[in-house]
Formats: C-alpha cells, sequence, structure tokens
C-alpha cells in the first residue's frame, strides 16, 4: 500500500518564516497550485523577504492571476518597494482597475504623472485606463473628462495619441 505524502502546513500557507532555507517547497507550492485569499498577505511578505528572482516573479504571476481588491493591492504595495524590470513589467501588465475611482486608477495615474514609467510604458498604462473609461460606461466621443483631467498635462498629447491609435483600430 502506498502511504500518503503528509501535507506540510507552512508550505501550504506560504508561510514566510519558510524563506531562505526552504524556498524549492515554497516555489513548487506557487507554481502547482492558485494563490487563495487567506495567502495573499503572506505571498507578499515572501516577495519582500526573498532574493530568489523565480519565487518572486511566480508569486508575482499568481497574485496577478487574482482579480480581488487585496491581490490589486499587494501587486502595487510589491511595485512601490522596488522591483527588476522583469518584475515591474509584470506588475503594471496584472494591474486591472476596475473603473476610474478605483484605487488601482490612482496608483496608475501617479506612476504616469511622477514621471516613473518610460514613455512606452506610459502608453500601455494610458491605453489600460481609456479602456477602463469605456467600460465604466464613459463611452461619449473623446477622451473622457474624468480621466483627462487626471492625467497631468504633459502626458495631455500623449494620451490623446493614444486614444486616436486606439480610435483608429476600432473603426
Amino acid at each position: 500500500m502506498v502511504k500518503p505524502i503528509a501535507v506540510d502546513v507552512d508550505v501550504v500557507n506560504l508561510n514566510p518564516d519558510l524563506v531562505g532555507h526552504r524556498d524549492a517547497d515554497l516555489f513548487r507550492q506557487i507554481v502547482s497550485n492558485s494563490i487563495h485569499d487567506e495567502q495573499i498577505s503572506n505571498a507578499a511578505k515572501i516577495v519582500a523577504l526573498t532574493n530568489n528572482s523565480s519565487l518572486r516573479s511566480n508569486i508575482i504571476r499568481a497574485l496577478g492571476r487574482r482579480h480581488n481588491d487585496e491581490a490589486q493591492l499587494a501587486l502595487r504595495n510589491i511595485y512601490d518597494a522596488g522591483v527588476t524590470e522583469k518584475e515591474s513589467a509584470l506588475i503594471l501588465g496584472s494591474i486591472k482597475p476596475k473603473d476610474l475611482e478605483d484605487p488601482a486608477t490612482d496608483w496608475i495615474l501617479a506612476k504616469l504623472n511622477g514621471n516613473e514609467l518610460s514613455e512606452a510604458t506610459n502608453r500601455q498604462m494610458m491605453a489600460k485606463l481609456l479602456i477602463v473609461s469605456r467600460h465604466s460606461g464613459l463611452n461619449s466621443p473623446g477622451i473622457p473628462s474624468k480621466l483627462f483631467s487626471k492625467v497631468d498635462i504633459h502626458w495631455h498629447e500623449l494620451l490623446q495619441d493614444v486614444y486616436q491609435s486606439s480610435a483608429k483600430r476600432t473603426h
């Protein structure tokens, strides 16, 4: 008879105390299972504690697959704590504001207005915000004033360009 393998509760719960000496176990847990709501906080702590880039990236991807406010906040906090270029791209691609009032929208706008992102990344984030504004029922022609007023004047021309590019693709 095959003996069942005992479940390691610390690994399953993504106990941050395992960082540094059980990274391989944490990695296997992350890549073989979805992160559940009760694991989000521990997952974010692991990212803060580990230097293992593969573990960090896989946790960021797993958090990005979660569509809830806690995971979105964890991703923003991870980004703000400092990330590599690869991690930055993963996080920025995973930030999904629900509408223009979502805290993620304000966070994206702060990054845009703070000149923290490259022009190409700014373009992607503006396209994301334009899509969000359309899904929020702001389908009137042109850039919604609600969005336009939140974007620093420095970026208005780029926002217009992104809008025109997206309008050409939809017609």
